[in-house]
């Protein structure tokens, strides 16, 4: 029984590493949180679907194998959702098998995603691939066999006295294993967004660089060349703002920026692609918006840009913004064509007395 119980062990142990890789593939997919919580709960589904195809047999009607481990650590790294999916895949296949101890099975299915849950949200999501708390999971998650009382008392004896002992210690150290290589995939996963996001966001602001932004435009500008739509690409500069590096030093000038990043941010739509593209100057793509809509969003931007202030000091800085916009269709100008026009209209509002916005259209590329 001991050799029979251990192979099989040894067996839910390879799958568990199986389905920590595909995990972490599923992780750095593009799907949001709950799609990523479903498709979790059915990974590790199947992986307690393949540890029950090396099962030990207790008795007829009577199997043990790996399950609890696969639905606990379902619960614990996926949420809600993937115990769910997890639980259901698994109790289907544990019914189909039958036998005796088939409606016990299910229930220690689901006692462990329950189990799995619980220390979930007892535990901080960057503690939860530390030793101690993986420890504890292991530990409890063996709890869910209290449901082999309802099994025939004989049989529930003879598991608990032989079956049991193996179990435990099982129990803890594939936790430990198959927690650790999840955990380490979600740290990985994490690491990868961080570098992604130094490489595509300005340092200072927050917002997209120039690199970033013209790729982002790019990509939109697709679907405007499908239907055809009008798109607004503008470009912004804070007036004067050499004046405040120098009045002010250069840490109020980086005040400036931030601040103005966030106001940009806060009136912008979110369909709108906000960047900072160098210096003290920003641009805002405005998919399949025309001259008419995004004039009203510029005029609230340089009222709001008015009213901003920095504190220096105990001083109060204020600022404005010159900015230029061109109106145009993707399908038929180019976006640096577009940007060199909206560059164009910049120019001409800090020739015309900064603060303010001027437009241009282009119709077509260039020859």
């Amino acid at each position: 029984m001991s050799r029979e119980i251990l192979i099989g062990l040894v067996h839910a142990l390879g799958t568990m590493t199986l389905v920590a890789f595909v995990y972490g593939a599923t992780q750095r997919s593009s799907f949001n949180s709950p799609v990523k919580s479903i498709m979790t709960g059915f990974i590790l589904g199947l992986g307690a679907l393949f540890a029950m195809m090396a099962p030990s047999t207790i008795a007829e009607g009577v199997i043990t194998d790996g399950r609890t481990v696969f639905m606990g650590v379902a619960a614990a790294f996926g949420g809600v959702l993937a115990a769910i999916v997890a639980v259901v895949m698994a109790g289907i296949y544990r019914l189909f098998l039958g036998g005796l101890g088939a409606y016990a099975g299910v229930a220690g299915l689901v006692l462990a995603a329950f189990i799995g849950l619980s220390w979930r949200f007892a535990t901080r999501i960057e503690n939860r691939g530390k030793l101690p708390n993986l420890l504890i999971l292991g530990a409890v998650i063996p709890l869910s066999f209290i449901v082999i009382w309802l099994l025939p008392a004989d049989i529930a004896y003879r598991f608990a006295t032989t079956v049991l002992p193996a179990m435990v210690p099982y129990s803890i150290i594939s936790t430990l294993i198959f927690g650790t290589l999840l955990h380490r995939e979600r740290k990985l996963v994490s690491a990868e967004r961080t570098l992604r996001e130094a490489a595509d966001n300005d340092f200072l602001t927050g917002l997209l660089n120039r690199r970033a932004f013209t790729n982002r435009i790019k990509e939109t500008s697709t679907a405007s060349i499908a239907d055809g739509s009008i798109s607004t690409l503008v470009v912004l500069d804070l007036d004067h703002f050499k004046k405040i590096n120098d009045e002010f030093g250069h840490g109020a000038g980086d005040k400036a920026l931030v601040q103005f990043g966030k106001l940009l941010t806060q009136i912008c739509r979110d369909s709108d692609t906000v960047a900072r593209i160098g210096g003290e100057e920003f641009a805002v793509f405005m998919s399949k918006t025309n001259a008419q809509q995004a004039k009203i969003a510029l005029q609230r931007i340089l009222d709001a840009t008015r009213q901003q202030s920095i504190n220096i000091a105990g001083k109060s800085v204020t600022f404005t913004t010159s900015v230029g916009a061109v109106e145009f269709s993707p399908a038929d100008v180019s976006f640096e064509d577009a940007l060199l026009a909206a560059d164009k209209a910049l120019y001409r509002a800090k020739e015309q007395g900064r603060n303010r916005f001027v437009f241009d259209t282009i119709t077509k590329k260039a020859a």
